[in-house]
């Protein structure tokens, strides 16, 4: 084994651990913001804030990208 094997190591775990967390966090957080919503809307509610969400989502995506060509 090389000397640089452990460092290897280590950073793929610390990488696997960060990922794993991320994920967590982004999966816990949605069913948070979806039980928060359905505690003051009604289902019927929902698909329509997802699709001002997502329509919101891209309008920012486009703006960023203009105001990052701009930089």
């Amino acid at each position: 084994m090389s000397p640089g094997s452990n460092e290897t190591r280590s950073a793929i775990f610390a990488a696997t651990v960060a990922a794993a967390a991320s994920i967590a966090f982004q999966v816990g957080s949605k069913a948070t913001r979806d039980a928060l919503f359905l505690s003051s809307f009604g289902v019927g509610a929902l698909p329509a804030m997802i699709m001002a969400t997502s329509v919101l989502a891209i309008g920012f995506a486009f703006l960023s990208a203009r105001a990052l060509t701009a930089w």
